[in-house]
């Protein structure tokens, strides 16, 4: 087995017979990273993955699998290095639950797919890992699409592949569902050298757990890099800034608000409280500051007693609040 990456593409092309998505890819994805792929809507996400794992040809370039020329090795060869998860439902039949996850084993059981012991428990550790245990013996066709989305990640997982690739994986989950998902797949890279590759919106969880980002952008192009070298160097807010949405580099987020009250206020505190304040009063229309005039309004954030107090003063004049909607409250009578 080759040492290098565990998938190399030489100046990649994608797309169809008559359509070019994007070029000149030179990607490299190493044993146990956790790579997420962003991009709109469009862009070729769903294309790029479905290439990588040879479910349908490039239109140029070279595409190596543990350095081999992937079109040189069998689909059953694949099938046991990479497992990959579509956002299309699959058409299950009246299968339920369990026997749909053992059939991520069918690359290592072969025709029969008789299942011995080790089959067993490499299955029961992917129903844990993915916490389907209340859906076995449930009929796939009967589950909600956040439900077969995770089945379908227990039979990834169930294949045992050194690589997992997942397009939109979050896209029927809820919010605490999503966190969930990330730390899992983050969990498997770490420990178990899990090479993840995951297509996702979720642009700030994959700030948080991407040891690479691949930002496809609408225009056929790639940057890659490591998040914190995408946000600093500009790259994010070059691919995301459009009319009325901006990306803010020191938070790593997409604020929905922007001052209009054409008033601004000094906020001084630490910690939780002076953020959420800060978010309150930003919300609220104001501009936010922690140094300014002398005679700028002023909002101290401070606790005593256990309790979280906001004083606000404003030409010498102060009012205190013990809570954000009463603080916000003063700030609009007074200005």
């Amino acid at each position: 087995m080759s040492t290098g990456p565990l998938i190399q593409t030489r100046e990649l092309s994608i797309g169809y017979a008559h359509t070019h998505i994007a070029g000149g890819l030179n990607l490299q994805l190493h044993a146990g990273q956790f790579v997420c792929l962003l991009g709109a809507n469009g862009s070729g996400k769903s294309t790029l993955l479905r290439t990588l794992a040879a479910l349908q040809p490039s239109t140029g370039g070279e595409l190596l699998l543990q350095g081999k020329p992937i079109q040189k090795i069998r689909s059953a060869d694949i099938a046991k290095i990479i497992s990959l998860v579509l956002t299309d439902r699959v058409g299950a039949g009246n299968l339920d639950v369990y026997a749909l996850i053992a059939l991520g084993r069918y690359p290592h059981t072969g025709w029969f797919g008789i299942l011995h012991e080790q089959d067993k428990q490499i299955i029961e550790q992917a129903i844990k890992a993915a916490r389907v245990e209340g859906l076995l013996t449930r009929k796939f066709d009967e589950l909600s699409d956040g439900e077969a989305q995770k089945v379908m990640l227990a039979r990834a997982l169930a294949q045992d592949t050194p690589l997992i690739m997942l397009d939109e994986p979050t896209a029927h989950i809820d919010l605490p569902g999503r966190i969930q998902l990330m730390q899992r797949l983050h969990h498997l890279s770490r420990t178990e050298g899990k090479s993840i590759l995951i297509s996702t919106h979720e642009l700030d969880l994959a700030l948080q757990v991407a040891d690479q980002i691949w930002l496809l952008l609408a225009d056929g192009t790639l940057h890659t890099g490591t998040p914190e070298d995408l946000v600093l160097n500009g790259t994010f807010e070059a691919a995301f800034n459009r009319e009325g949405v901006v990306f803010d580099r020191a938070t790593g987020s997409f604020p929905v608000y922007s001052p209009f009250r054409n008033k601004a206020i000094i906020l001084l505190g630490e910690g939780a409280p002076f953020l959420w304040t800060k978010k309150a009063l930003l919300r609220a229309g104001y501009g936010v500051a922690e140094k300014g005039s002398k005679e700028a309004p002023t909002v101290v954030v401070y606790e005593e007693e256990g309790r979280i107090w906001w004083k606000y003063n404003r030409e010498g004049k102060s009012k205190t609040s013990d809570t954000i909607a009463g603080l916000l409250e003063l700030v609009h009578r007074a200005l």
